[in-house]
C-alpha cells in the first residue's frame, strides 16, 4: 500500500507545472526533475508549484 518515496511522515506534494503529476518530496531541491516527465524545477518559478494549487 505504501507508495514509493514515503516515509511515515508528512511530505511537501510538489506540482510539476509542465505535465501535472503530483508526487512527493522529502526536500524541494531546485534541480529535483519531476519522475514523469523529467521537467526540472526552476528555483524563481518555485513558489507558483505550490500556489497552483490554488488555481484549481
Amino acid at each position: 500500500m505504501a507508495e514509493p518515496g514515503e516515509t511515515g511522515s508528512t511530505d511537501l506534494m510538489y506540482h510539476c507545472p509542465n505535465c501535472g503529476n503530483d508526487f512527493a518530496v522529502d526536500e524541494h531541491k531546485d534541480e529535483e526533475p519531476c519522475p514523469v516527465c523529467d521537467f526540472v524545477c526552476d528555483r524563481e518559478k518555485c513558489l507558483t508549484h505550490y500556489a497552483s494549487k490554488e488555481d484549481y
